[in-house]
């Protein structure tokens, strides 16, 4: 973990110690020589108190350091203030994925499961397309497009169950539909609307995992208004159904992976960074 708060550093290690995971704290001097050492599964960076800049940092620093090194990148988790409006600039920046601060346990061990089926998925050559983000892809300076790109996925992290038009929605942001969809692909590796899909399931997936809503209800919040049509969707994006999913997420011991790692056994350890 890359952070110089220790309480944010104690807080995480406490949430992840139930499941055996060894968690080391870094800086950006050290961050390369602990990838090469001990080859963390992932590495969460503390955005939090204003540290938003960190993220960049260091999938900059990733990307021009290990690049010609023949270790894979691990993937990069933000830690962001809950409802700071800070998720679309992070994934903008190269993280995979948030944990919010204040700590929910089982919110963490949720994300830490989900971006090691992310990790699984890209071995297997299935990764979805947000994945393609700066760290993932490497590319050109993207900062032009980062307010009008992280504008717009904020907006649609706020009305994921909203239905409208590529026209309607650059008008949102006193855009136009061809320059919403460059700045967008430019950001974030995918379509607007990839981008969507990708993060209605992974919002029901947070449903799902940490409510007693049904998968009718989960999907409505998503903007789906057809269970059916829910289910096909998540299940091309997650390999199982959300039944299966639900069961396997709050029974653990007595549901069997399905096409991806045994999770428990396979995280052992990351890096934290601040």
């Amino acid at each position: 973990m890359f952070s110089n708060n220790n309480s944010v550093f104690s807080q995480l290690s406490a949430c992840l110690h139930q499941e055996s995971v060894q968690l080391t704290l870094t800086t950006s001097e050290d961050l390369i020589e602990q990838i090469v050492r001990i080859a963390p599964d992932m590495i969460f960076v503390d955005s939090t108190l204003g540290k938003i800049h960190h993220i960049r940092e260091t999938c900059l620093l990733l990307q021009k350091q290990m690049n010609g090194r023949h270790i894979a990148l691990p993937p990069v988790l933000s830690i962001i203030e809950g409802n700071s409006g800070q998720r679309g600039e992070v994934l903008n920046d190269g993280a995979i994925d948030c944990v919010n601060y204040p700590f929910n346990p089982r919110e963490v061990i949720m994300r830490v499961e989900y971006t090691l089926l992310i990790v699984a998925a890209c071995q297997q050559g299935i990764a979805p397309e947000r994945v393609s983000a700066p760290l993932y892809y490497g590319g050109a300076d993207r900062s032009k497009y980062n307010y009008l790109a992280s504008q717009t996925a904020d907006y649609l992290e706020k009305n994921l169950a909203s239905h409208m038009t590529l026209a309607q929605l650059a008008q949102r942001v006193n855009s136009n539909r061809n320059s919403l969809s460059e700045a967008f692909k430019q950001a974030f590796g995918c379509t607007i609307f990839q981008w969507l899909y990708h993060r209605r399931m992974e919002k029901a997936a947070e449903y799902l995992s940490r409510t007693h809503l049904d998968v009718q209800q989960v999907a409505y919040r998503v903007g789906y208004i057809d269970a059916n049509n829910f289910s096909t969707a998540f299940k091309k994006n997650s390999t199982v159904h959300p039944v299966y999913f639900v069961c396997k997420m709050k029974n653990p011991d007595r549901i069997e992976a399905v096409n991806c790692p045994d999770i428990h056994k396979k995280l052992r350890s990351c890096v934290a960074f601040s």
